[in-house]
C-alpha cells in the first residue's frame, strides 16, 4: 500500500522521540509506524510541525511547510501519483490556535473565556480553513486520482467541556 502522509505537529510525531528534522519529525509518529506495518509502505512524509491549512508567511525555509506547499512537494518529487493508495491529513490546530483554545478553556472562568475562544476557532475554520482543505483534498485527488483511502484527520473543537462541579 503506496502511502503519503501529509499534516502537522501531530502527523510529524513531535513529542515521539528524537527530532529527526526541522519539520519535528520522529521515528515514532503516526506515519512512521503505519510505515512499519506490512504492506504501507510510506512514499511520502511531508508533515510538518507549524503547519496550517493556509500558505501562511514567512513561507520555507524560515517558515514551516504549509499544507499546499507539502502537496506540492509530493506531487513534484513523484510521491502522491496513481499509485497512491493511503493519503492522511493531521491539520488544523495551527489555524485555529489551537494552544489558545486550551489555554481559554483551563481557567478558572471557564464559561467566559472557553466560548468566545471556541466560536472564534469555529468561525474561522468554517470560512476559511474549510475551503482551502476542499481545493487541498481538489488537488490530491487529481494528483492521485486512483481508488485511494482517505484518512482525514481534522483537529477542530466543537464544544466546550462541561462546566467544573
Amino acid at each position: 500500500m503506496d502511502y503519503v502522509a501529509f499534516g502537522d505537529s501531530y502527523a510529524s510525531g513531535i513529542g515521539g522521540g528524537p527530532v529527526l528534522d526541522a519539520c519535528g519529525r520522529t521515528a515514532e509518529g503516526y506515519p512512521a509506524l503505519l510505515d512499519a506495518l506490512p504492506r504501507v509502505e510510506l512514499d511520502g512524509f511531508q508533515a510538518c510541525s507549524g503547519a496550517t491549512a493556509l500558505t501562511t508567511d514567512p513561507a520555507p525555509p524560515a517558515g514551516p511547510v504549509d499544507l499546499p506547499e507539502q502537496i506540492n512537494a509530493a506531487v513534484t518529487a513523484g510521491q502522491l501519483n496513481r499509485q497512491t493508495d493511503l493519503v492522511t491529513v493531521t491539520i488544523s490546530g495551527n489555524d485555529v490556535q489551537f494552544g489558545s483554545i486550551v489555554a481559554a478553556c483551563a481557567g478558572t472562568v471557564l464559561p467566559d473565556t472557553c466560548a468566545p475562544a471556541l466560536a472564534a476557532a469555529q468561525a474561522f475554520a468554517a470560512t476559511a480553513v474549510v475551503p482551502q482543505l476542499q481545493d487541498s483534498f481538489a488537488a490530491v485527488r487529481q494528483a492521485a486520482p486512483g481508488p485511494n483511502s482517505w484518512l482525514p484527520v481534522i483537529r477542530i473543537c466543537s464544544r466546550a467541556p462541561p462546566p467544573a462541579s
